[in-house]
């Protein structure tokens, strides 16, 4: 008996949204100042390593890009289901991207506060914006106003690299996805050591291309189980089981990164190894959450965690803007703690609007070459015994 996996996948969805809480939390942390040092019964409950720790959720984004764009790979290997070409494959990156980041980017440049000393000079910082290369740059020219756009940068250059590790991932998954660690590892060892004289080495795609392997190797193996094998119940028990320690597991890494704030480079230093770790507890969390219990399914992929999945991709663009324009204009008259309520508000009211008004109606247009085909001719089919046309 063959198990097609649903189409749309929940737990990944409460993923991404924890993903886009994470950041968001963490430059709401950064930008409002207020520190969770909450009371409670006597006593002064510190949760600053929360969102201390939320420049995590970039690195569960490329997991999640990584299984993403897998996934339909994996299901035309094993259910023999289409895969779009090439130029759609594109084009649903393009709309899905560009549209929104064209415009945040026109907002930089109009009301960033950014001193544009000549026209060449405007013009070089918004042809490396769309070239997708911010990366590259030792000092983003946005820095203090929108400090995100690195990490697309990276998203994108795996995205014109995908198709082809995806072909060789088809074949050898299991050779790919450790020749994708050891580069990363490689990679992060060898110019760790380097980036305080030449910072531009940190966010380059090598120094992630694990995590995003890690998410194909995920979807490759969630397909292929689901596909080959029956469920049972010691499955769904073996893989709740595996979920939760997955779980477990990532908090104890996080915990053992926050611990190692005191040192130089601590986020550097952790990443050699740290992240190439916290990319197989992502996997645990992964296989588990395919096959776990639904209870556990339903409470990652419960609706407010789908709802910040859906306009996380706007949130990430916007909410940093968000929150330096309105900490400017706030933050003399507010304290810590209701600025940084109001810059959150702020940033996912903006992210929503953006995803339901501008993302999603562009969402559903077809390609170029894919509009107003006519469609084909019904011809009546003849049975024997019938007259043609009765």
């Amino acid at each position: 008996m063959t198990h097609r996996l649903e189409h749309r996948i929940e737990w990944l969805d409460g993923l991404r949204g924890i993903a886009v809480l994470m950041v968001v939390w963490y430059h709401a942390y950064l930008v409002g100042q207020w520190v969770p040092d909450i009371p409670a019964f006597g006593h002064y409950y510190n949760f600053e390593e929360m969102p201390g720790i939320g420049f995590i959720g970039v690195e569960l984004f490329f997991f999640i890009s990584g299984f993403a764009l897998f996934y339909p790979y994996a299901r035309n290997l094993f259910e023999g289901r289409p895969l779009d070409d090439l130029p759609t494959f594109g084009w649903r990156r393009f709309i899905k991207i560009v549209p929104s980041y064209v415009f945040i980017l026109l907002v930089l440049v109009l009301f960033g506060g950014i001193a544009m000393h000549s026209a060449s000079e405007l013009a070089w910082i918004v042809a490396v914006h769309l070239g997708f290369v911010l990366n590259l740059l030792p000092v983003h020219p946005f820095g203090q106003i929108n400090a995100v756009l690195w990490s697309l940068s990276v998203e994108v250059q795996f995205y014109l690299v995908f198709p082809l590790i995806a072909r060789v991932f088809k074949r050898y998954p299991f050779a790919t996805w450790l020749a994708a660690c050891l580069i990363a590892c490689t990679y992060r060892l060898i110019t760790i050591p380097y980036v305080d004289k030449y910072p531009a080495l940190l966010p380059q795609l090598p120094a992630y291309i694990d995590l995003f392997a890690a998410g194909m190797f995920a979807a490759y193996w969630c397909v292929r189980f689901r596909v080959q094998f029956k469920p049972a119940r010691w499955v769904t028990y073996a893989a709740t089981l595996s979920a939760l320690l997955g779980v477990f597991l990532t908090f104890v890494m996080l915990g053992a990164l926050w611990a190692s704030r005191m040192h130089p480079d601590w986020r550097e230093n952790w990443s050699i190894l740290g992240r190439f770790g916290l990319s197989l507890t992502f996997i645990a969390i992964a296989l588990g959450s395919t096959f776990g219990a639904s209870w556990w399914r339903k409470a990652l992929g419960n609706p407010v965690l789908v709802f910040f999945s859906i306009i996380s991709y706007n949130v990430y663009l916007w909410h940093h803007f968000i929150f330096v324009m309105m900490s400017r204009s706030l933050g003399a008259i507010m304290a810590p703690l209701p600025l940084t309520l109001a810059i959150t508000l702020g940033g996912f009211g903006f992210g929503a609007f953006f995803t339901y008004f501008l993302e999603r109606p562009l969402l559903r247009l077809d390609p170029p070459w894919k509009r107003d085909r006519p469609e084909p001719a019904l011809v009546p089919v003849h049975v024997e015994g019938q007259r043609p046309g009765a």
